[in-house]
């Protein structure tokens, strides 16, 4: 019952957009499924039924903690998502060890070396992931060339017991996305923007035929974007790189890039903060970004929870490389957005006869903000929020927000 339990919570928590919480509730069912295992197997009296009791056990084990690593690796902790997946293909290994093989029917277990297989490809693209953080393109490329080689071995091995293996097949095209970018990004940094440009252009296929495979996925059609977004930037790199006056074309080079960067780790800042607001106020729909029929913009976040009581909650995110205040532009330009949303919602909800409270927060890392912003603010009814970024964010591809507080008022706005 537990193990039927786990597995539909793990499944849960793997549809897109990915919901987190399922996965401790996997991880939960896992663990009184070991226990239950471990029971069994002590009041079994014949070896062969306490030896694969056993066994059994150090499964269920396994499947506890990949289920913990896939709720920090989607939580963007990469680091503590790899030590959980190692711990769990290290008890997959005992479990192979310890299973009487000549007195089972081998079936029953197959699938332990299918677990294998994903766990040391999970493991080596945490690690890929971690490298890129340290701004180790080759290490990272390194390891996603060993994800993508274990990926082939489940790919290889499931097609043997004749299983299905699009998703798989899926999953490799994504990981050569990751090889080719990393190989664009390593050209990038030497300015050999000719190689960049090849290497993008195999990204932007491999993310295409992976996105063909599995349409379904949405993380597919996100990553395209990505892409996509990364192939315009290396083609102005390289046409920068091509002007007269070399060093006049290297200088707007490094420029383009600069900015380029800074919108990528804008976008993060979006994803970061739709994160925080299901982990910490436990909204069960979120988008990022959220366009709405209703408006001819989009809006950066957008969370809602509850039924007969729902909760609303909209945001803009403003990140500041030079903690320049928010201005009242800034807050003019969201509060126009927020009356249409207010609107729309509420009237929805009292159609539905359903009680709805929408909030608006406009969040940045910032930590002042005008006056006028801040009264203008008041006035539309928008919370102006500090978000809390972890000290060394710019130099780091994965990152939460550590906490989203009220920005404050500076002391000379309350003269």
């Amino acid at each position: 019952m537990h193990e039927d339990k786990a597995a539909s919570f793990d499944k849960k928590g793997g549809e897109y957009p990915v919901q987190r919480e399922q996965f401790l509730e996997a991880a939960e069912h896992s663990q009184k499924n070991a226990r239950y295992w471990e029971l069994a197997s002590e009041w079994a009296d014949d070896p062969i039924l306490k030896a694969v009791a056993h066994a059994n056990r150090h499964i269920a084990l396994s499947n506890f903690y990949k289920s913990k690593g896939n709720y920090h690796y989607y939580g963007g902790e990469v680091k503590e998502a790899r030590d959980f997946f190692t711990k769990a293909l290290e008890e997959m290994e005992v479990a192979e060890k310890e299973t009487p093989w000549d007195h089972v029917d081998p079936p029953v277990f197959l699938d332990t070396q299918a677990h294998k297989f994903n766990l040391k490809a999970l493991i080596s693209g945490c690690e890929a992931d971690i490298a890129k953080t340290k701004d180790d393109w080759k290490q990272a490329l390194e390891r996603y060339q060993e994800s993508k080689k274990f990926h082939e071995e489940h790919m290889n091995y499931l097609k043997r017991l004749g299983k299905e293996t699009k998703w798989l097949e899926a999953n490799i095209w994504s990981t050569e996305r990751d090889i080719q970018t990393c190989l664009s990004v390593i050209a990038i940094k030497r300015l050999d923007f000719e190689i960049a440009s090849k290497h993008v252009d195999l990204a932007q296929q491999a993310a295409e035929k992976a996105f063909d495979l599995d349409p379904k996925w949405g993380y597919y059609r996100d990553i395209f974007k990505t892409v996509t977004s990364l192939h315009g930037q290396v083609q102005t790199l390289l046409t920068l790189s091509k002007m007269k006056d070399y060093a006049e074309g290297l200088e707007a080079v490094l420029d383009h890039f600069k900015n380029w960067m800074v919108s990528m780790s804008s976008r993060l800042f979006e994803e970061a903060t739709e994160r925080y607001l299901r982990e910490h106020y436990q909204y069960t729909t979120t988008s990022s970004p959220y366009k709405p029929p209703y408006l001819k913009t989009q809006i950066d976040v957008y969370a809602s929870k509850g039924h007969q009581k729902k909760t609303v909650t909209v945001c803009e995110c403003k990140l500041r490389v030079n903690d320049s205040p928010l201005n009242v532009d800034e807050v003019d330009c969201f509060a126009r957005k927020v009356e249409t949303l207010r609107k729309y919602e509420t009237d929805r909800a009292t159609q539905e006869g359903v009680a709805c409270k929408v909030h608006a927060w406009l969040v940045t890392n910032a930590t002042t903000a005008e006056k006028e912003a801040h009264d203008l603010a008041r006035k539309k009814n928008i919370k102006l929020k500090h978000a809390m970024l972890p000290q060394k964010w710019m130099k780091d591809a994965y990152w939460n927000i550590i906490e989203i507080v009220d920005l404050p008022k500076s002391p000379q706005d309350n003269c």
